[in-house]
């Protein structure tokens, strides 16, 4: 299929405004068929860092909010699952955030801790200890629109992390969270074997299995990635700036991530599961507003990255089996 990536410049939210102004025809066409009352805003929390360079800025959710209403009448969601199975916790994120002022600017918008609602198991990860069921957050599961708004970050897993995967994991029961990385508990003593290139050898293609399955199990109408101070090196949290003063959207999560990996100057071919779903899903992509090919830095990826590398031939043999 043919999808539009518009990539615009500005602070996040003339950005983000911008790059859904770019794509609003597209947007449009979704919304006449899908018919929502209520979109659903995913945006990324994780731990919180001042400077918000991990997390999503409230002014994208600003400018999120203030495009669809000029397209009709809505009520919002804006809710996300912090990972406290990593030991961090929604509600102190919510207070440092200050993500409930939004609750005070829109009367039609609610904020949400995932964490507080039942899930629904969706499918089976495969951990090195046998499949295991993989829960969602009941109000994801039932979203009329899902919108995943994410950050160009780079990952200790993989070489980034985008759209898809703060769906496919950050929607994903808390105690299920775990279950993405092939193991069931954090801190499993198999970690810390004596050589990780053989530990991650063996993991690595479970975990590009899992994701895989969790982006075809909740995948997003619209996708918006925050490239304004982006992360390169130890990224989800630990990393550091990139200013590329720019933000993506789509209404294809893949193709959107497809363009976000190239601007980080990561070849495809270094995250298997998206990979695979370009295989797959065969997207036509038409990127407009600001020339992707201007982007020309080639962002530090993860200190232990050199141990996180997997091939797609490893990870088809897992999904063949």
């Amino acid at each position: 299929m043919d999808f539009k990536v518009s990539i615009a410049r500005g602070d996040e939210y003339k950005s983000t405004f911008t790059a859904l102004k770019l794509i609003e025809d597209d947007i449009v066409s979704k919304l006449e068929k899908m018919k929502p009352q209520e979109i659903f805003l995913k945006p990324n929390w994780i731990k919180f860092r001042p400077d918000w360079l991990s997390i999503t800025k409230l002014d994208t959710i600003r400018a999120i909010v203030d495009f669809f209403i000029k397209l009709g009448e809505f009520e919002f969601i804006v809710a996300d699952a912090t990972p406290t199975v990593f030991g961090w916790n929604g509600k102190s994120f919510l207070k440092q955030a200050n993500y409930k002022i939004l609750e005070k600017e829109y009367d039609n918008l609610a904020v949400l801790d995932l964490n507080d609602y039942p899930a629904r198991e969706k499918f089976m990860a495969k951990t090195i200890d046998g499949d295991k069921p993989v829960a969602y957050y009941d109000p994801v599961l039932d979203a009329e629109f899902l919108v995943s708004i994410a950050k160009i970050k780079t990952h200790d897993t993989f070489a980034n992390t985008l759209s898809l995967k703060n769906v496919a994991i950050g929607c994903a029961y808390w105690k299920d969270k775990i279950k993405f990385h092939a193991i069931t508990k954090v801190g499993n003593v198999r970690e810390n074997e004596p050589d990780k290139r053989i530990w991650f050898m063996k993991v690595l293609p479970i975990i590009n299995y899992n994701f895989y399955k969790g982006s075809k199990t909740v995948y997003p109408d619209l996708a918006v990635i925050d490239g304004v101070h982006a992360m390169e090196g130890n990224g989800p949290v630990e990393g550091t700036p990139v200013d590329l003063g720019i933000s993506l959207a789509s209404c294809d999560g893949l193709s959107a991530d497809i363009a976000a990996t190239k601007i980080m100057g990561f070849e495809l071919s270094e995250i298997p599961y998206l990979d695979i779903l370009k295989d797959e899903m065969n997207p036509r992509i038409e990127v407009i507003g600001e020339d992707i090919d201007q982007f020309k830095y080639k962002f530090k990826p993860h200190s232990e990255y050199q141990f996180h590398k997997t091939t797609k031939e490893a990870v088809l043999k897992v999904i063949s089996e």
